[in-house]
């Protein structure tokens, strides 16, 4: 029903774009031998109509949107590449510590920290997994003494796997595939 609706505009378009070009073009006549005339047929009216009109551009922007939805959508399904630090924090702190002999002193303590993580994940859409490999390096610099240590995570592979709750990643890629 509605495509019998969409193909009665158009033709009435396309005869009403017929009717305004035949109008302001000049008959053959009129303009002689010059070749500045234009023959329009009813199939040639119909084709521009579809290629200039407001109705033909909106259904091109219309697919042109649910495209690029579609790929946005899409793109959470690739592999996500994180990379995460922290800027050197600087602590300074008056501590209290317990001397052999069991007296405390006050000693002044200054200290920089700095973190670096690089993550790699990928969702899987058919069991709502989320799959990740994660690579981190800390480093702790102790001021007064100008000493550094560092702490490493060289590999850690996570599995993230939803038990008692539906599967989102599924339902929103059936739901998007409707949509499309």
């Amino acid at each position: 029903m509605r495509t019998s609706a969409y193909l009665q505009r158009m033709l009435a378009g396309s005869i009403g774009v017929w009717m305004v070009l035949s109008v302001v073009s000049p008959p053959r006549s009129i303009a002689g031998s010059r070749g500045d005339t234009l023959a329009l047929t009813l199939p040639g009216c119909i084709r521009m109509a579809q290629e200039h009109g407001p109705a033909g551009e909106m259904a091109r922007q219309s697919y042109r949107s649910k495209e690029q939805s579609h790929r946005a959508f899409d793109a959470g399904f690739l592999p996500q590449l994180s990379l995460s630090g922290d800027a050197p924090g600087f602590y300074r702190s008056i501590n209290s510590i317990v001397q052999p002999d069991g007296s405390t002193t006050f000693e002044q303590q200054r200290q920089a920290s700095s973190s670096l993580g690089l993550q790699l994940s990928q969702k899987i859409a058919a069991t709502g997994t989320e799959l990740s490999l994660f690579s981190g390096l800390n480093r702790i610099d102790l001021i007064e003494s100008d000493i550094s240590y560092y702490r490493s995570t060289p590999l850690t592979l996570s599995l993230r796997q939803p038990i008692f709750s539906i599967n989102p990643l599924a339902c929103c890629k059936f739901i998007s595939y409707f949509n499309s």
